[in-house]
């Protein structure tokens, strides 16, 4: 029996969404809290970090095979990201930074990588760094698959640097990088102010368009990146890390006893689409329906008079309303 239902598609970014990308822990009809951008935006990902143990759906913890670069500024030989540095506690994301020895530094890091990639949206983070004083830096960052081609551009992918708190004063940096890190590589870095970023939590904002990459610091419009050379055209992933600093030197981390040194703390990640809609009508096709979710993600039961998003067996993914 053919049945014709009211659809609402969205325009400019996949219907293929997956359940466990958005935290139902995510208060409903949640928005940026940024009051410069539009309000047409679309719950896309989120990680409230609520749960006993880190979402391996959307997270990887990340181990160093060997030493990232070391800092002989800071008298750090040799640093390395720990898995057990990373754990989840009372509601946030915890990266712990050790001093493992006299010279060693282990820290904690994070990444989607192959997990949540995406192209284009709005990013919010709410987040408090850790003690820069010791030695370390925290980071909010994006990568891209392919960013080490070179072709002059970051369209085919970049490192972008939304902060790294590597300095003892009220400002961070952004860059972006491409074309990879050997003789090709390009880099455009911006300073910008950030009241009070040493002491409690604050939220970074990023837009990115195909035009631009913006980015908010508490709200604020910090810094545009408007030249399209820079701004990458394909899936990127996150990260959220510390590690030892690069913008110190001195004995910042030698004189610390060796053992526990600080932590950076997440509070929550989320990112949206651009959320235009269009309405057509549409014939339901020979298909099963596998499963059933709401906007958060939520399981669901079919229900008339509100949008959910039914996915079927052949893989597609269509988000309609029916009317009764």
């Amino acid at each position: 029996m053919k049945r014709f239902l009211l659809f609402f598609l969205f325009i400019g970014f996949s219907l293929f969404v997956n359940a466990q990308f958005i935290d139902p822990d995510t208060p409903p009809n949640t928005f940026p809290v940024n009051s410069q951008i539009n309000s047409n935006w679309v719950l896309h990902f989120s990680d409230e970090f609520n749960q006993d143990s880190l979402n391996s759906n959307k997270w990887s913890k990340l181990v160093s095979p060997s030493s990232r670069a070391a800092r002989p500024d800071l008298g750090i030989d040799d640093w390395f990201w720990k898995e057990e540095n990373v754990s989840l506690d009372s509601g946030y994301l915890v990266l712990d930074v050790i001093k493992e020895d006299t010279n060693t530094m282990y820290c904690g890091a994070v990444n989607s990588n192959n997990k949540f990639e995406t192209t284009y949206g709005y990013f919010e983070v709410r987040m408090k760094i850790a003690e820069a004083a010791k030695g370390t830096h925290t980071a909010f960052w994006f990568q891209g698959d392919a960013m080490s081609q070179i072709d002059g551009t970051g369209n085919d992918g970049a490192e972008i640097d939304v902060f790294e708190s590597a300095w003892l004063g009220d400002y961070t940096k952004s860059v972006i990088h491409i074309d990879g890190y050997g003789a090709s590589h390009q880099a455009d870095t911006r300073q910008y102010n950030t009241p009070g970023i040493h002491n409690n939590f604050h939220i970074w904002g990023v837009s990115w368009t195909a035009d631009s990459i913006k980015i908010y610091y508490d709200n604020n419009l910090k810094v545009v990146y408007a030249n399209t050379m820079w701004i990458p055209q394909n899936d990127e992933y996150i990260y959220l890390s510390d590690g030892a600093s690069f913008g110190l030197s001195g004995n910042y981390f030698t004189s610390q006893s060796i053992g526990y040194l600080t932590s950076a703390y997440v509070d929550y990640i989320r990112v949206w689409k651009t959320g235009g809609m269009s309405e057509v009508i549409e014939e339901v096709k020979n298909t099963k329906v596998i499963r059933i979710i709401d906007v958060l993600g939520r399981e669901s039961e079919q229900l008339n008079n509100q949008p959910l998003f039914y996915i079927y067996d052949d893989g597609t993914v269509e988000k309609k309303i029916i009317l009764e």
